[in-house]
């Protein structure tokens, strides 16, 4: 969030900043500050071209003891019976020292990477929000396998729901993925690799006698925002910014996105360039992140957490309060696209004055106040400027986005 252009406050909750407020507050999950470029390496814990490089803690059992096996082969190192859902003793010196938060469902604890098996240590922060800090994190096997993971930690004990609320949404896509068997190669959401408990000893913002679970993701290269933002640099006339393949390539991962969470019957809530997450600049794969907004659509209790300046104009009509949906969410992804073909985001140039944005966003003037260097862009661009308009302007549907961008991608990819 502290990178969305012209950086105004998210609905309801309030805005990612450097300092620690009492509301219940959203957070993206990266800081492009940071400035850090490691990628994961996916075969790293399994090592090798046959392996199951895309194992996650809820792969079945039967895969995970194969896994395991081999680790214990190599190394000697893991006890025959070891698993990854092994917890602490009750009678070990850590339970004795620290107050575990207990985590709501068995689901979920299924979900914490044992220590008996992993040791994870943080490197350097990435983000903060008022719900959680975000760090590099070093997450180590015994067999000695590393990988380089985004660390999600709440900011204290009571925000541990939205990281319960966080993980038991990816777990939703994960089995999504294994049910359908989804290419992890086009699969249009990042990763998480499990829980994991820390105490004060891990890290120092964690109350003394507190043990804590926090979401282990993987780490991507920097978010869309960012690469937006170093390719207009090098974008010149009435181009692209992100380059035309690059666009149709965004718009497929992101319609996709919506098919499979309609799907799911549920929605994001808060897409935006922040939350969209880039790896491997040289041939870009995009990827869905920050899903501490995201709800299955029969769970929906209160007013969503979203981003101004990406928000569907009916979000503020008070008379009707609609409720987030497909339809919204595909409003949002028309934003995004916007962004990434102009470079501009949505109302950059009126981000001084807050009462008059939201008076924009609630008569949709997106594309009457685009300035004259971006309309031309996407007049030079017409087939996406259809799109955007479509998306943006006419509210088409999912299936006729699907169906536009079908017939208009196979030219670019």
């Amino acid at each position: 969030m502290p990178f969305t252009p012209p950086q105004t406050p998210v609905i309801e909750k309030g805005a990612v900043t450097g300092q620690r407020v009492d509301e219940d507050t959203g957070s993206s999950l990266f800081d492009d500050s940071a400035g850090n470029s490691t990628t994961l390496d996916e075969d790293a814990f399994t090592g090798g071209k046959n392996a199951n490089r895309y194992w996650l803690p809820i792969t079945p059992i039967e895969q995970k003891e194969n896994i395991f096996r081999s680790y214990n082969d190599e190394s000697g190192l893991l006890p025959p019976n070891a698993t990854l859902l092994e917890k602490v003793s009750p009678n070990s010196d850590n339970s004795q020292k620290y107050e575990r938060y207990e985590l709501k469902s068995e689901r979920l604890r299924k979900y914490v990477l044992s220590p008996q098996i992993f040791s994870l240590k943080l490197t350097e922060r990435l983000g903060v929000g008022a719900n959680s800090y975000v760090y590099e994190g070093i997450l180590s096997s015994r067999g000695g396998k590393q990988l380089n993971a985004a660390v999600k930690i709440p900011a204290s004990r009571n925000r541990v729901k939205a990281i319960e609320n966080e993980a038991e949404f990816m777990i939703l896509l994960q089995k999504f993925r294994t049910e359908s068997g989804e290419s992890p190669d086009s699969f249009p959401f990042v990763d998480s690799y499990g829980l994991y408990y820390l105490t004060r000893d891990d890290f120092a913002m964690i109350r003394k006698k507190d043990e804590i679970p926090c979401l282990v993701m993987r780490k991507m290269d920097c978010t869309l925002t960012k690469y937006i933002k170093e390719c207009s640099k090098k974008t010149e006339g009435d181009q692209i910014v992100i380059g035309v393949d690059c666009w149709w390539k965004l718009c497929g991962t992101l319609l996709h996105a919506l098919q499979i969470l309609r799907e799911l019957r549920s929605v994001h809530c808060d897409l935006k360039t922040d939350n969209i997450m880039v790896t491997d600049a040289s041939f870009p794969r995009f990827r869905v992140s920050d899903f501490s907004s995201s709800s299955r659509i029969e769970d929906l209790t209160g007013p969503p957490e979203t981003t101004l300046q990406f928000s569907p104009p009916e979000f503020f009509n008070i008379k009707d309060g609609a409720n987030p949906s497909t339809q919204t969410d595909l409003f949002s992804t028309g934003l995004i696209l916007l962004n990434a073909a102009t470079g501009k985001a949505p109302y950059e140039a009126f981000s001084f004055d807050q009462f008059y944005l939201v008076t924009l966003i609630k008569e949709n003037k997106v594309l009457e106040v685009l300035e004259r260097e971006t309309i031309n862009i996407l007049r030079s661009n017409k087939s996406i400027a259809q799109l955007i308009r479509m998306l943006v302007y006419d509210r088409c549907s999912l299936d006729s986005a699907v169906i536009y961008y079908n017939r208009n991608c196979r030219l670019h990819l």
